[in-house]
């Protein structure tokens, strides 16, 4: 009785599965430019203990955090033809070894890191920790960036820090208070932010 016969590829009766090929491909994304700011200030240098990787100082993690973002970034700006972009810097305050007329806690510095100045990813190990850190003034200073580069597209900033803010006349709750105007400011522009913490000092809300 022919009903009761099935049909088998070769590849299946030899043992071995059907071959199947397949191979993503992206069809269309959103128009958005990311930007990863990192803390690098000397707080950052504290460490912490976690089950995956033992006791880590944070500029160490945030290190790791910003290979794995440029490398799924990088990616993605290839496959999306540019529709995905990205930049990543750091901020701290001016030290000696620097070249800006030794320490200055009265001052931001933001360094390239990944843009396009310095398209490829050969500073992401350069990411350590300084002095202070003025975030809100950061936070704006990259943002500005972004609104140039990006104006005609979404845009996305990612904050890596440790919840610490310290300059001169800068720290604590005021300083907490500040970095949330600033963060509603540049939401109000069209810039969303997404704050990433290491570490237990996170008080933005």
């Amino acid at each position: 009785d022919d009903s009761r016969m099935i049909e088998f590829p070769l590849s299946m009766q030899s043992g071995r599965p059907p071959r199947a090929f397949s191979r993503a491909e992206i069809i269309s994304a959103p128009k958005i430019g990311v930007e990863l700011l990192v803390d690098e200030s000397g707080s950052m240098s504290a460490g912490q203990r976690t089950k995956e990787f033992g006791y880590t100082q944070r500029f160490i993690m945030a290190r790791y955090a910003a290979t794995l973002l440029d490398e799924a970034l990088r990616r993605l700006r290839s496959q999306t033809n540019g529709g995905v972009d990205y930049m990543i810097h750091g901020h701290t305050t001016p030290m000696g070894d620097m070249g800006l007329n030794g320490n200055r806690e009265d001052r931001c510095v933001v360094f390239r890191i990944v843009d396009p100045q310095r398209p490829g990813p050969e500073r992401l190990g350069s990411i350590t920790a300084y002095g202070g850190n003025y975030d809100g003034p950061a936070l704006a200073a990259v943002a500005r960036l972004a609104e140039k580069k990006w104006y005609d597209r979404e845009r996305l900033v990612l904050f890596i820090n440790d919840g610490l803010p310290n300059g001169d006349s800068y720290g604590g709750a005021p300083a907490h208070d500040a970095i949330r105007d600033h963060c509603n400011w540049l939401r109000s522009r069209g810039t969303q932010v997404l704050m990433i913490y290491l570490g237990t000092g996170a008080p933005h809300k």
